[in-house]
């Protein structure tokens, strides 16, 4: 039976056998978590970008904790919401203050806004960094078309037949070979927000200061990942997991590029 305590104890299971189960993908997503609260700092000129800024800190985190845990419908859901807080992370550099997005207050509370904003900030970020926007809109498709409504794919690993018998499955039936190769993907798109991290840093120089030693941390996980990627081999990725799309496909073919 499937009850809250049950619930639990076995996700409390599954965070405490990570560390032994999920190998070195795992570790670099811990360390990369970490990293991610690499700034230090912001301008007080900027009223929005620390807000967007806390939204990806976090959302990573559960997207980590939903996929070791085996919830992937969850974890996609939630780096959907993540990426969506870049492109607004993104549109803060330049537009800084409340007004810029047609925020309403009572008192300290936000209870409306200008919802053009998420069109303005699309296009900002189309315009600015190309690159980056098509890396987002690409893996924004791919939740799209799989995670975001329930279809045949999302679901099959919710249930099993046993002994001609239907069970319903709160964990998904993924074995650890698969969550240690989304780990790996996850790991990358952490990576290319880091990157951009850097480059806005670059471009609006007095918005927010990084700590001192990121650079250099950032410069060691980077070449982790990488080595990583390669060891990911073609009969690893020819595995039905990896079937389920083109979109899918065309991001392993992202990775390659930018790991080679």
């Amino acid at each position: 039976m499937i009850d809250i305590d049950w619930i639990i104890e076995k996700e409390n299971e599954l965070t405490d056998r990570a560390k032994f189960d999920l190998g070195d993908n795992y570790h670099l997503s811990i360390d990369l978590l970490k990293l991610l609260q690499c700034i230090k700092s912001f301008s007080n000129k900027n009223e929005m970008a620390h807000i967007f800024d806390a939204q990806i800190l976090k959302g990573f985190h559960l997207v980590i904790l939903n996929t070791i845990r085996r919830h992937s419908t969850e974890a996609n859901l939630i780096l959907r919401f993540t990426l969506e807080s870049t492109v607004l992370f993104v549109y803060s550099m330049e537009f800084t203050r409340e007004s810029d997005f047609g925020i309403i207050k009572n008192g300290f509370q936000i209870i409306d806004f200008d919802e053009n904003v998420k069109e303005k900030a699309y296009k900002n970020i189309e315009c600015k960094y190309p690159e980056y926007s098509k890396d987002i809109q690409m893996i924004k498709d791919f939740i799209n078309k799989f995670y975001s409504h329930s279809n045949p794919i999302s679901t099959q690993y919710n249930a099993d037949m046993r002994d001609g018998r239907l069970n319903a499955l709160f964990f998904d039936s993924y074995v650890d070979n698969s969550i240690r190769e989304v780990l790996l993907c996850v790991n990358e798109i952490m990576v290319k927000i880091l990157n951009l991290y850097i480059q806005l840093k670059n471009d609006y120089q007095d918005t927010f200061h990084f700590n001192e030693d990121f650079e250099k941390q950032f410069d060691d996980i980077e070449k982790r990942q990488k080595k990583l990627f390669r060891d990911f081999s073609e009969e690893d990725r020819d595995k039905e997991f990896w079937k389920n799309s083109k979109l899918m496909n065309k991001i392993i073919i992202k990775m390659d590029s930018q790991n080679s």
